[in-house]
């Protein structure tokens, strides 16, 4: 399955959670994903983002089933990653709007750690999406 094909896939099967995913199929449109996400945060395209958000949800749901682990894995890392940049942009504009540096100290240290609770997540989802499938049919379905 070669990169427009994946595509394709994941945008048919738009909001299929069941089932399962190959990896490729699951790298191909994480790949995708991973190349439109800075170029709509730097054009402030954030309909392209909430787009993609469904279908990276559902690939990603299909491929934990392909490892035979349940859908709830992909729960908290959206959950961190969604409010993500909200909280950051927060915390860099109270920086330079606020005059008062311990504030400002707060503001970044926020801004920090839950970037690397986001990134931790992130890392967490890949590893799992990562590994090998099972082999033959699982709970989730057939091979």
């Amino acid at each position: 399955m070669n990169i427009a094909e994946t595509i394709s896939t994941c945008f048919r099967r738009y909001a299929n959670f069941s089932g399962r995913a190959q990896r490729t199929e699951f790298w191909g449109f994480a790949a995708f994903f991973f190349i439109c996400l800075p170029l709509s945060i730097l054009i402030f395209i954030w309909p392209l983002i909430f787009a993609l958000l469904i279908p990276t949800l559902a690939v990603s749901v299909r491929r934990l089933h392909d490892t035979n682990r349940s859908a709830w894995w992909v729960l908290p890392p959206f959950l961190v990653v969604i409010p993500a940049p909200l909280i950051v942009f927060s915390a860099w504009l109270i920086s330079v709007m606020d005059k008062d540096d311990e504030f400002r100290s707060v503001a970044f240290l926020i801004a920090v750690l839950f970037f690397v609770i986001t990134l931790g997540c992130c890392i967490l989802i890949l590893v799992l999406c990562a590994s090998a499938g099972t082999v033959g049919p699982n709970r989730y379905g057939p091979d």
